[in-house]
């Protein structure tokens, strides 16, 4: 009797989990259709652990197609002993309720915070019980979703977890060509396209476990996850064949021309309300003109055309299958006429020699030896329960220590919207409760969520601003650059998302 009861409670926790899943399933079956996803090496998946799988995301469509992959090649250990099944996803997606719930109650999943130490650490001890216990961990090493295609920073954790616990390591990695279709700065998704599953081989960084694993140890071990992932996912060519070299009226350059920042002559960018920030295109990570270096003057209003509104510069936009995007100049400066690179490049170009400059604003009072880089109203502030300044609002600095609890993530509180100002000292918050100042000698984190979120860590309590209508990667980048500035002046650390 009691192994017939407990054969029911499998199956009933088994049909619950499908059900909690089958919405998710669906989507990616019906992406699984149109794609006509094929896995290349199923069979060396290991159905046993221990074993970590990682799992990179390289574009929207291997997020989505995440559990659907996860059930066509671990099927068996996720159904059938979900307590040896520990995987790991980025806090951001804590915040989406359906996607909490699949997590915690189909994947047996923890959030993996990237910029508390704390949490993480007491996250991956999860990890390391299931590990030594014959289960299995899955995670994005990366922790993120690039937006520009190309490979993120490694976190710790995977190989914090392989050398602990000597246990393998399988890559389960979607090639380049996924990335193409449906991009993280695009709203919908190419229907063409034809992208594989890859399993690679399985392979150990240590073949006993370590008692102690240092930075240099966790370096080490990250260039062997690394050269293993971008193998698989870019082909021997690597991230340079993969973006495609820069051209010029279809002569070959043996490098990047010299776009330079100026190369145009920019004027105030015209007025006009620009569309939704999830609308913008390519503009979403051309915060800054590769050409005059002006903020918000990038438009992708037309899927072929992109522009800028301030120098004028237009270039053709093409997607090319498998590959990079690629811009080639059709209108601006006659050095740069026909100069055709991918996205990617053009990206680096935005971003060279960036910083932030002072700008105008009224209204606010400031320290004599102050200035403003950044603005905008409209911005909605949002801490992570439990914080004390949810319950009340006393002086002008928020709490930068959370009680002993562990933070509840996924479940924001938002509590005041207002202007936020960012300056070489602080960001400042001008609400309808009051001023709070956000000193950036006590920021230890910064990063983006989705499209237009910043998170802040401010001592140890984690904060959010949702910017509206503003591109949240020009905000990640202004407050990025000056919080890591006076950081490496004071010789501390900030972790900072990759922009």
């Amino acid at each position: 009797m009691r192994r017939i009861r407990q054969a029911l409670d499998h199956m009933i926790l088994s049909a619950i989990r499908i059900a909690i899943a089958l919405p998710w399933l669906l989507a990616a079956y019906l992406l699984r259709f149109l794609y006509r996803f094929r896995i290349d090496g199923k069979a060396r998946m290991p159905q046993e652990g221990p074993l970590i799988v990682l799992f990179p995301e390289i574009g929207v469509i291997s997020n989505v197609s995440s559990t659907w992959a996860y059930w066509q090649v671990l099927r068996k250990p996720l159904l059938d002993s979900p307590d040896k099944v520990v995987g790991y996803a980025q806090e951001q997606l804590w915040a989406l309720p359906y996607l909490r719930l699949i997590m915690q109650r189909v994947a047996n999943t923890r959030p993996l915070v990237a910029h508390a130490a704390g949490p993480l650490a007491f996250n991956l001890l999860d990890g390391y019980r299931a590990l030594r216990e014959g289960g299995i961990v899955t995670m994005n090493p990366e922790g993120d979703m690039p937006w520009d295609g190309r490979p993120l920073p490694l976190g710790s954790g995977a190989a914090w977890l392989a050398l602990r616990t000597a246990a393998p390591l399988v890559p389960l990695v979607w090639e380049a060509s996924i990335y193409d279709i449906w991009p993280r700065w695009r709203i919908r998704p190419w229907l063409r396209g034809r992208p594989t599953l890859i399993v690679g081989e399985t392979f150990r960084l240590c073949d006993t476990p370590m008692a102690t694993v240092t930075p240099q140890d966790v370096e080490a071990a990250n260039a062997r996850i690394r050269e293993v992932l971008d193998r698989l996912t870019y082909g021997k060519g690597g991230v340079a064949a993969w973006m495609g070299p820069p051209t010029q009226g279809g002569r070959v350059l043996d490098e990047p021309p010299d776009v330079g920042i100026g190369h145009a002559a920019a004027r105030p960018r015209q007025a006009g309300e620009a569309p939704p920030i999830w609308r913008r295109g390519v503009a979403q990570i051309l915060w800054r003109c590769p050409v005059c270096g002006t903020l918000d003057a990038v438009r992708h209003e037309r899927s072929r055309e992109v522009i800028c509104t301030a120098c004028d510069t237009r270039w053709e936009f093409r997607r090319i299958r498998g590959k990079d995007y690629r811009m080639r100049v059709v209108q601006g400066p006659p050095a740069l006429l026909n100069v055709e690179m991918a996205l990617a490049a053009w990206y680096d170009q935005a971003r060279g020699g960036f910083a932030p400059q002072p700008v105008p604003v009224e209204g606010v009072e400031l320290h004599s030896d102050e200035h403003v880089y950044l603005w905008a109203d409209g911005v909605s502030l949002a801490p992570a329960p439990p914080n004390p300044l949810i319950e009340r609002w006393d002086g002008h600095e928020p709490p930068n220590t959370v009680p002993p609890s562990p933070p509840d993530f996924g479940r924001w509180v938002t509590i005041d919207q207002g202007r936020l100002l960012l300056t070489e000292q602080r960001l400042l918050w001008r609400g309808e409760q009051g001023e709070l100042d956000f000193r950036l000698d006590a920021v230890r984190g910064v990063s983006l969520w989705l499209v237009n979120t910043l998170g802040v860590i401010y001592g140890s309590a984690p904060y959010r601003f949702s910017l509206g209508p503003e591109n949240g990667l020009k905000w990640l980048a202004h407050v990025g650059s000056v919080a890591q500035e006076r950081a490496e002046r004071e010789g501390r650390r900030v972790t900072v998302s990759r922009f």
